[in-house]
């Protein structure tokens, strides 16, 4: 049989229709069942690269499905002839060997019999040729988060799909369906000053319980029931961390003594002056109620991470009527879910926010209904305390300058077990390497997660990220054959919390303001052209609230197949 009649598109869907004749190195034993393999777990954060891919449906539906998918694979060396997916449908074999389906085996394109909804591709296709030409585009954006272009969009879905039709499909999201001010970044004081679920301190509005309330969220944190630790212990212990000089990683984090007057004092005060912290005193305000689904893993890899929620705080001056002092404090808690169909319903559940009035009663209860998933002790009894915190982080220069971000994480051992302790900041080396070779050798060799030696045996990762300066200003000293490029030195520093909070997005340190009502944000999220801050070229723009309308909706509005194309973001913030 020629070469070209096997390539027919009518053939292979022929062979589709065969039986399924399992390959074995023997015959099995009789009642033995081939045990399922699920797809690789180390996917879930470096998948391969997908280029491009297809799909057709198939001349005669078979009990596999009724599409094939085809793609192509950059990295096809890294997985071999196969690797699977978990969809709709189950666990799904993508293959490069020539057999079930694949076409030619070892050619980089990898191949298997698929379930889709065809009513799901078709409304996804219909949203587009209902749009106008004008607002038919996407925002593509590169993995340092940069805004290339945006481009433009064709409905892909023909009238009618007939058998061996082929669409080529890929991720898109359509950013003006989505509001960040109701799914993304919820800053409304409609939300934030909600007398039922938040707390003023000073003028005893609202309710001192409330479930989006500082003392709420470290009442959770404390699980008491768990641990024994008593609320108010354990607040004290937190903020009596910046009292005393850390060690971290080896790196000397200084004291910021002026916590005591700042929030010590004034919290004991108004909580009677016995020396314990009333939490329902707690001297902070809410500013924002955060969606991070896009930090998420691949989730057609198997159970993980679905990304981030996060409670953002502003501190303020009990004793000047609370007025706001720049000290910020983000509540991150990771979200885990049970693979793709899990983490759509999760993705859903921000973007139906967006059907409702902000901050009406109704939608008010249905973000209460989201944050009630992962603010309250036991939510993960996997971890610490039984609580879904990833991290609690810091930003503030109230305390002393320069500004500085630090990091705490829940302990369950030693003499810290229960309790928030100060760790490193994560992608950032310590700011006493800025601008030397070992950071320039670092940088050079390309890797993506800063880890705590470099080179082994010699400490790296920062205690503490103050800011300015970012991260790095400069050219490496000495000059020479070790000056990092332009735009490798840009990534590196873009990923720091000293890069991403300041020159790197001509960003004023904090990119949710807690000196602001509601609170303003910085031009990152919202959109802004920056100009290299070491060398002054070339511009770079970004607006990532816009990445992440595009991304919720792609990921709310799709079938799990599509998420084969998503790459998880190397980025902390």
């Amino acid at each position: 049989m020629s070469r070209s009649i096997l390539r027919s598109p009518r053939i292979i869907a022929a062979i589709l229709t065969l039986p399924v004749v399992w390959a074995a190195c023997g015959p099995r034993p009789a009642g033995e069942t081939k045990p399922e393999q699920g797809p690789n777990p180390a996917y879930r954060s470096n998948p391969p690269r997908i280029r491009q891919a297809s799909l057709r449906l198939l001349e005669r539906e078979r009990p596999e499905g009724n599409m094939l998918i085809r793609a192509t694979v950059d990295d096809a060396r890294r997985v071999g002839t196969q690797f699977r997916v978990r969809l709709e449908q189950g666990i799904v074999l993508m293959r490069d060997d020539g057999a079930g389906g694949d076409e030619r085996a070892s050619d980089g394109v990898f191949s298997a019999i698929v379930r889709v909804d065809v009513g799901a591709l078709r409304a996804r296709s219909d949203r587009l040729r209902q749009l106008p030409d004008a607002q038919r585009t996407i925002p593509i954006f590169d993995e340092q988060r940069r805004l290339i272009e945006r481009r433009p969009l064709r409905p892909f879905f023909p009238e009618a799909l007939q058998p061996l039709d082929t669409l080529p499909f890929f991720p898109f999201g359509i950013p003006t369906a989505v509001d960040p001010a109701r799914s993304l970044m919820v800053t409304t004081t409609l939300v934030v000053t909600d007398k039922t679920r938040t707390f003023n301190i000073c003028t005893g509005v609202g309710n001192p319980t409330g479930k989006w309330t500082f003392g709420y969220a470290m009442t959770q944190l404390a699980n008491t029931p768990l641990t024994g630790i008593t609320p108010s212990a354990f607040a004290r212990r937190w903020v009596g961390r910046w009292e005393f000089l850390q060690m971290i990683n080896d790196w000397p984090v200084a004291a910021r003594t002026a916590i005591q007057a700042r929030i010590i004092a004034p919290w004991v005060a108004a909580s009677g002056g016995s020396g314990t912290l009333d939490l329902t005193k707690a001297p902070f305000r809410l500013l924002a109620i955060v969606n991070r689904v896009d930090l998420r893993e691949n989730l057609v890899y198997g159970s993980g991470s679905a990304g981030e929620a996060r409670l953002v705080f502003g501190a303020v001056d009990v004793t000047n009527n609370c007025a706001p002092l720049p000290f910020a404090v983000i509540f991150e808690y990771g979200i885990r879910k049970n693979g793709c169909v899990d983490l759509r319903t999760w993705a859903r559940q921000w973007n139906d926010l967006g059907t409702l009035a902000l901050g009406s009663p109704a939608y008010n209860d249905a973000l209460e209904a989201i944050t009630e998933q992962f603010v309250p002790a036991g939510s993960d009894p996997s971890k610490p305390n039984g609580s879904a915190l990833n991290q609690l982080r810091t930003n503030e220069i109230a305390l002393a300058g320069p500004w500085e971000l630090r990091e705490f994480r829940l302990f369950g051992e030693d003499s810290d077990a229960g309790h928030l302790r100060e760790v490193t900041v994560k992608q950032t080396p310590d700011a006493s390497l800025n601008g030397t070779k070992v950071l320039a050798d670092f940088v050079n060799s390309g890797a993506t997660d800063v880890p705590l030696e470099f080179p082994t045996g010699a400490h790296f990762l920062g205690g503490s990220a103050p800011v300015p300066p970012m991260f790095w200003d400069g050219p490496p000293v000495p000059p020479g054959p070790d000056i990092v490029p332009a735009d490798l030195r840009h990534g590196f520093s873009l990923r720091t919390c000293s890069g991403c909070h300041a020159a790197e997005t001509s960003t004023p340190f904090v990119h949710i303001d807690p000196m602001t009502t509601p609170a303003a944000l910085s031009g990152f999220l919202t959109g802004i052209t920056v100009n290299d801050p070491a060398d002054g070229a070339p511009a770079r723009t970004f607006n990532d609230l816009d990445r992440r309308r595009a991304d919720l909706d792609a990921l709310a509005n799709s079938v799990c197949i599509f998420d084969v194309f998503f790459r998880p973001l190397r980025f902390v913030h």
